[in-house]
């Protein structure tokens, strides 16, 4: 959490889920403290009254998302390494989604990527990116877009549905291909995990799969989009772009990455 326009918009949002589904929030900040600023000849008092400074405006926005919206919110200030003291976060507060804002689509986020996306890459737990335009409306169309040559695991469709059911979402289940292929045969791997909740299969022909997708969750008005990042080595890395991560830093409606 930083006072960032995409930090704030992505705290409200969280907010008002957390509202309707009777959630915690723990605001997360972590700063670090350069090695110019250690060598700088800044008296050491200053650097200290500006970390506490920034964690009482930490503590001070948690309260008031607790008074302004009714929701247990926590403080998490720390200083040091951004992912290795976000981990720790993770696993004190045994939190079970890490909610990030996420910049509007730029060059710089396409070839170096951000924060967000390089959470995304690199943490285990789901990652929630939210665009600084996207408004918390409810969640009733969720676009589950997914690979389905590559094996599906349950742990995944299990989080798919319990966040549908959690919702009264009705989840499509999307997947881009050369060719438009017969979902019907994947059927049997998808169905015990989608009981009770309202699913279908959707198959397209493109060879550019993220124009395919941005269009699929405009024309069903989605409000989420879930994909699952494929981890690819570090040769693959130089020749395969995440689309998750592209779909993240250029899109419109908030999604959400679940690792495996």
């Amino acid at each position: 959490m930083d006072r960032s326009a995409e930090a704030e918009n992505a705290l409200i949002y969280a907010a008002n889920a957390a509202v309707e589904r009777q959630y915690e929030l723990t605001l997360f900040s972590a700063q670090y403290i350069s090695i110019h600023s250690l060598h700088s000849r800044l008296p050491a008092r200053e650097l200290n009254a500006d970390l506490r400074a920034k964690e009482k405006w930490l503590k001070d926005k948690a309260a008031q998302i607790e008074n302004d919206f009714g929701v247990t919110t926590h403080s998490y200030f720390v200083s040091g390494s951004f992912f290795e003291e976000l981990q720790a976060c993770i696993e004190d507060t045994r939190a079970d989604m890490v909610v990030m804002g996420m910049a509007e689509k730029s060059l710089e986020q396409d070839m170096l990527g951000n924060t967000t996306t390089a959470a995304i890459n690199r943490l285990k737990i789901p990652v929630l990116a939210i665009p600084l335009k996207a408004v918390y409306q409810g969640i009733k169309n969720i676009v589950f877009a997914c690979d389905m040559a590559r094996a599906i695991e349950q742990e995944v469709l299990q989080k798919v549905h319990d966040i549908a059911a959690e919702s009264g979402a009705r989840v499509e289940v999307f997947n881009v291909n050369k060719a438009v292929e017969d979902l019907s045969r994947y059927a049997v791997d998808i169905e015990s995990s989608m009981q009770g909740i309202t699913y279908y299969y959707n198959s397209v022909a493109s060879s550019d799969i993220i124009s395919a997708i941005k269009k699929e969750v405009q024309d069903q008005n989605a409000d989420l989009l879930i994909m699952v990042p494929y981890k690819y080595g570090f040769w693959g890395s130089l020749v395969h772009k995440s689309k998750t991560r592209v779909m993240a830093s250029g899109s419109n409606v908030p999604l959400l990455s679940i690792s495996i």
